[in-house]
Formats: C-alpha cells, structure tokens, sequence
C-alpha cells in the first residue's frame, strides 16, 4: 500500500509507493501530492481532509504505476480530489483538429470524405458537440448508426460511420480514450434495409455503345471513347485530363488517378491517337474536355457529370429514372417519399470500366495484360506486370472494336 511522508523540505505530502519493473524487480518511488500539508489560509479543509486526499492521491499513484486502472478513471478520481479540470478535448475540438491535419497530409477526395461525415456527425450530436470526448458512449454511436441508416444506402452509411470511428480509434491510440465508443457498434452492413436493393453493375453492350454515342455531345462522345480506348478510366480522371498529359511524339498518355493517386502510362495506339489528334486543333484551354473539367472543379466531385451521363441513358432507354428529376436532395430516390435511398443503377460510366474489360478478354488478351491496361491489381500483381511492354498494351488495345 501506499504511503504518504512529510519531508522537511516539501511543504507537499509526499506520495512512496512501490513500482514493479518488467525485470519483476521492484523499485520505490517518490512523488509529490501537490497537496499542502497544512491549509493554506482562507481554505475550508482541514489538516486531517488534506492528509486523507493526498492518501487517495498515493493510492492512485500506485495504482496507475502497477496498471491497476485506466488513464478515464485517473482522470475523474485527481478531478475529484483536485477540485481541478484535467482537461480532455471537446468531441467538436478533437474532430476539428484532426481534420485540420488531414487537409495537409489527405488527398482531396479522402479528406472530402472525411469533411462530409463530419458535416453529418456534427448535425446528428447537436450541442452535445461541446461534451469531452470520452462523454461520447457505445450507445450514443449505435444511435449515430441508426440515425445514418435511415437516410443512406449501406455503402454510403458505412463510409460516413467509419470515417467518425477514424477520429475515435485515433483517440484511443494516443491514449486520449480507453475504448473507442464505436468498437462495440454492429457492423453497418448487418443494418441494411429490405428496400435497399443492392444492383450488380454490368458492361454495356456494343449495341448500347452504338445507341449512347449517337444521343451524345461532341464533348460526351469523346468523354466517352477517352475512357474505353484508355481501359475504362474513371469519370473524374477522363474529365480532369489535361493536354500536357499527351505526349504525340512518345506516343503515351501519361496521367495519374485520383482515386488512388496511380501513375498510369497508356499507349497512343491508332483509334485513341486519333480521337486526341481530332480534338487537339479545337483546344481552348489546357483541358482535353474542358466544360467537363469546369464542372468537375466546381464542386471537386463528379455528381453532377454522372448525373449527365444519366441523363444520356435515361434518354437511351437503358434505366427507368431520369435523374434529372428527381428533385434537388434525393436524386434518383425510389420507392415513396419517405424513403431516402438513393438508388444504384445497373449502368453508369462506370460501366465502362466493366465493358473494356469484358471486350478485352472476349478478344483473348491475357487476363493479366487486361488487370495492367485497367487498373486493378494489388502490388503483388504488379509485380509481375513489370515485364509487359507499351507495344504489348498497344497490342491488345488494337483489338477493341471500331465505333
């Protein structure tokens, strides 16, 4: 047990107690109580009440040397004896401070992620915002899930909760909380609703090919051949692409994604050659596509090109809903008006990415010269890609159809 000692030169009671050393070895240790050994004037305690706090003091010291308690409880019982705050972030001051790092060190669709859940977060805690950040319980976030579950599609849900369980766990690895409040949460995709009806994507037909690009723009009919003469690269990398991307006299398209921040080197081979060369008279900024940039960099996000893509489809016949109309907060909603999931369609841009895939196969190019040209392939795959060359891909690029 510990002990309290009064020593000449400390006007403190002093807390001994005894620490067990990873050797198994034991070793005393002395530390002040900060707590005076007669009342200072103008105090209410007593010399009998100060030696009884510091006791408690000593205990929690020996306590907490020997891991006997945790850093939440030290906290409220020196609170308790101090009379003093030992301050823990508040949850809005926590988060805020995280995400003020993650601007600097985040890519900018990563921390816009990180921004939105937040956004959300805070809407749902309300004032209690202002609480310590170790108020915030299992309970409380198993409600927060709720609260998403009502008003997102299970991918969406999981993505705004787990960038909140991020600011927690991070919290709990510097020592800030014992136990993060989300780990005791059911998982989100135990959660999902009997309306939300999860839709596989597909690759478009050629057919389908032939019926979008002849209800497109001059600018959508490149956007669109861009993606699939380059492996099916995303909405966003196809309209940010710039011109100093292209490299006529190398004969490569060298550009980095955004999703993953990969440097991707794609061959000019004949029909994406062609497509630039065709545009590359008519340039009017630095942009391949340059009223798609414009609107991609509006926002940073690619919502409102994927809902004018939808909206070619739509024209096309290939889905039910034009998304277009389906009023300003809840686009492309189904099912009645108090249901705020929004729904996925078979086809969209993305599908691209599905179609020259399958093209590429159907026309027996080697699964892993596919994986290379599209984009998919951890690093132990890429491992082996390192052998392939531009005249490969270029190779296998020739065998797309014409459109």
């Amino acid at each position: 047990m510990a002990i309290i000692r009064h020593l000449p030169t400390s006007r403190f009671w002093i807390a001994q107690f005894a620490r067990k050393l990873p050797s198994g070895a034991w070793k005393t240790v002395s530390r002040s109580t900060k707590v005076p050994i007669e009342p200072p004037p103008g105090s209410e305690q007593t010399a009998k009440e100060l030696r009884e706090t510091a006791q408690e003091i000593a205990n929690t010291y020996e306590r907490t040397a020997n891991q006997k308690l945790k850093a939440t409880h030290i906290r409220r019982v020196l609170v308790d004896l101090s009379n003093e705050s030992l301050r823990l972030p508040s949850v809005r001051e926590w988060i805020e401070e995280r995400l003020t790092l993650m601007s600097k060190t985040k890519k900018e669709a990563t921390y816009r992620n990180y921004s939105d859940a937040t956004r959300l977060f805070f809407e749902w805690i309300e004032e209690k915002d202002a609480l310590p950040l170790d108020s915030v319980t299992s309970l409380m976030m198993d409600e927060f899930q709720n609260w998403l579950d009502k008003r997102f599609r299970p991918s969406t849900r999981k993505k705004h909760f787990s960038a909140i369980r991020h600011f927690f766990s991070t919290a709990k690895k510097l020592n800030l909380l014992d136990t993060d409040p989300c780990e005791a949460v059911t998982h989100l995709s135990s959660l999902s609703r009997a309306v939300s009806v999860e839709v596989s994507r597909r690759p478009f037909t050629v057919e389908e090919l032939q019926l979008i690009l002849t209800n497109s723009n001059e600018e959508w009919r490149s956007m669109i051949l861009t993606s699939l003469y380059t492996g099916g690269q995303r909405l966003g990398d196809i309209a940010c692409l710039q011109w100093d991307a292209v490299d006529f006299e190398k004969g490569i398209l060298h550009f980095r994604t955004q999703k993953r921040g990969k440097s991707l080197v794609i061959p000019l081979w004949n029909r994406l050659r062609a497509l630039l060369e065709e545009r590359y008279p008519h340039r009017i900024n630095e942009y391949i596509h340059p009223s798609s940039a414009q609107k991609y960099q509006r926002t940073g996000k690619s919502s409102t090109l994927s809902n004018e893509f939808g909206k070619i489809l739509f024209t096309c016949g290939l889905v039910e809903r034009d998304p277009s109309l389906a009023g300003k907060r809840y686009q492309k909603q189904y099912g009645t008006s108090q249901d705020k999931t929004r729904h996925k369609n078979a086809l969209s841009f993305h599908s691209l990415r599905y179609t020259a895939t399958t093209l590429l196969h159907e026309a027996g190019v080697p699964p892993l010269i596919v994986q290379k040209i599209v984009g998919h392939d951890s690093a132990k795959i890429h491992e082996g890609y390192a052998a392939f060359s531009l005249r490969e891909s270029e190779e296998a690029f020739n065998k797309l159809p014409s459109f």
